[in-house]
């Protein structure tokens, strides 16, 4: 299956925390899953998700903004046709 894990923000606390170890487990059942965040570039999960090998984009740059990242997971579901978000 292919799968968006989308997520509001990659800022290494909370939520962003386990996101490697989910990602990581949903792969080893055979999944194609890609992360995508709002904002968090640079975060301690960006770094997590790199050392996993795990792909991930950012689709705003501001929290509080909300036309540019729909159109963007807009955008993002067009090209990539996911199974599940």
């Amino acid at each position: 299956m292919k799968i968006i894990y989308l997520v509001t923000m990659l800022d290494g606390f909370g939520a962003a925390l386990p996101i490697a170890e989910v990602v990581k487990a949903m792969k080893d059942l055979g999944h194609i899953v890609e992360v995508v965040a709002v904002i968090g570039k640079g975060s301690a999960a960006c770094n997590r998700l790199s050392e996993a090998g795990i792909r991930y984009r950012f689709i705003g740059d501001r929290l509080h903004q909300h036309a540019k990242p729909m159109r963007g997971l807009l955008s993002l579901c067009r090209q990539e046709k996911p199974d599940v978000i």
